[in-house]
């Protein structure tokens, strides 16, 4: 290995585990969060949020323009392009939350909910306060000073899961929610400009080029909302507010394992890809250990949380929400393959390649409209979730002949980097379910099935990684890591 490959692979690692850690940490703040509501909460409170979170979000991926990424990118960004990127994120912001007052009456009538008028019309507030966050906190990834990036979007989830609990235990509504998503934004502005010393200007120069990188992200991030909620759209127009909450619940719990792990290590390997634009060589090799890396987390707890499915909706969730068990394994398959196609994304806007990006999305939007239409005609919410889920699967080989089109990945480099995970977690999920589990209490059928789950998925993978001579991986990353920690620990005694 290289000097220059070694240390990519240690950038990749480092803001990779910063990264993971900094959305791990919110996330495990928000699931406390999220237990404590369904449990103050009606499934229909969420299923009005969840409403108003499709038109929201349909109309704010129009902010998604990727300016913090273009600064991030740009070889030698100067003030002039920091605030041209401010002043866009700015006027974005203010035009969704006008759309948001305009369109607040005509999505309560779409959805045949009179609430959703004035939910809107308060998120409009939301989107607003957002688009004044200081840009100067993208300096934290260009310089790849992670650990302030955790602190900055750390503070932020403790603060706002705090007014949400406040808000629940007070109103006892779905208005709890709403307070905490404006409070979200108001923290994290406020944190900004407390953590960064970058006061932005608004100005005109140099807008038009960081639209023309923007633009076909914003499309790419449309597609993205639309591959992510049209089936919660369609729900929501035929099923009612509980099949929408039981839904849209179960889909952030199936989802988060996966979700949470190669979202925030695509944030942490951008910036190592930007660096790497002009070896093309190099950008393929450190894709191709970033997907193995991706793809021995996700397939363990995704397909984890499927073989674990029944004792982990009782324990988290509560009896009331049984009938989200089949949902929860459905959906904690998509989750998987969610993530191998979501692990190309950062490689491709590293080298600009937004316009490509984008036409994959719009494609795969029209592959689970298609598969979606033959499902919500018998009310099925569980055959939608497996539509969701096989669509996902079928779309992966086109994933992956986009990204050939921009970086010089090998098909026998992505397979290798796939198939020694996907069999170790074959055989998690046959010792896991395979199984007559004796009459347990729920909480410790999960503590039981999840250990062995572990077991054979860490003997498997060890096993598996030796039986092909032991490669240069991540696995050999990991197993020297721990050798070097144990190591220190017996000089230390």
């Amino acid at each position: 290995m290289t000097e220059g490959t070694s240390s990519t692979n240690r950038d990749m690692a480092r803001g990779g585990a910063w990264m993971v850690a900094m959305r791990w940490a919110m996330k495990s703040v928000g699931l406390v969060s999220t237990l404590v509501l369904v449990r103050l909460l009606d499934p229909a409170d969420f299923g009005v949020i969840a409403m108003a979170m499709i038109v929201v979000g349909f109309l704010e991926v129009l902010t998604m323009a990727g300016v913090d990424l273009a600064v991030i990118r740009h070889e030698n960004p100067e003030r002039a392009d920091y605030d041209a990127a401010w002043t866009l994120q700015v006027m974005l912001a203010a035009g969704i939350g006008a759309l948001l007052l305009v369109c607040a009456p005509y999505a309560a009538a779409m959805f045949d909910e009179p609430k959703l008028v004035a939910v809107l019309r308060a998120l409009a507030l939301r989107a607003v306060i957002g688009g004044f966050q200081n840009i100067g906190v993208a300096q934290f990834r260009r310089d790849l000073a992670f650990h302030k990036d955790f602190q900055f979007n750390v503070y932020k989830t403790l603060l706002t899961s705090g007014v949400t609990v406040i808000a629940a235990l007070i109103l006892r509504s779905y208005w709890a929610l709403v307070v905490g998503m404006i409070a979200s934004q108001v923290f994290m502005v406020a944190l900004s400009y407390t953590m960064h010393p970058y006061r932005p200007r608004l100005t005109l120069s140099r807008l038009g080029q960081y639209w023309s990188f923007s633009v076909w992200l914003i499309v790419h991030h449309l597609a993205r909302f639309l591959n992510r909620r049209l089936d919660q759209f369609i729900i929501g127009n035929v099923a009612g507010t509980q099949f929408m909450g039981r839904y849209s619940v179960a889909f952030d719990v199936a989802t988060l394992p996966t979700n949470e792990l190669v979202v925030p290590m695509n944030r942490g390997f951008f910036p190592v890809y930007a660096r790497l634009q002009g070896d093309p060589q190099a950008l393929a090799a450190g894709f191709v250990r970033a997907l193995s890396t991706v793809a021995l987390l996700c397939f363990a707890l995704g397909f984890g949380l499927f073989a674990v499915a029944e004792p982990a909706v009782l324990v988290l969730m509560g009896s009331r929400w049984a009938d989200a068990v089949p949902l929860v394994e459905a959906l904690a398959v998509f989750g998987v393959f969610l993530a191998l196609a979501t692990s190309v994304e950062a490689l491709l806007m590293s080298v600009g390649r937004t316009r490509l990006l984008a036409l994959f999305g719009i494609a795969n939007v029209a592959l689970l409209a298609v598969a979606l239409a033959g499902t919500v005609r018998y009310l099925d919410i569980d055959a939608v979730a497996w539509a969701r889920c096989w669509t996902a699967l079928a779309a992966l080989p086109l994933v992956y002949a986009v990204v050939r089109l921009a970086v010089p990945v090998s098909v026998p480099a992505v397979v290798g980097a796939l198939w020694p995970r996907f069999v170790a977690a074959a055989l998690m999920v046959g010792a896991v379910k395979g199984v007559p589990w004796p009459d347990l209490a729920p909480i410790a059928l999960l503590a039981l099935q999840v250990a062995t789950g572990a077991a054979v998925y860490g003997l498997a993978t060890w096993g598996l990684w030796r039986l092909r001579g032991a490669p240069d991986t991540v696995e050999k990353s990991v197993l020297d890591r721990v050798s070097g920690r144990l190591t220190r620990f017996r000089a230390a005694g």
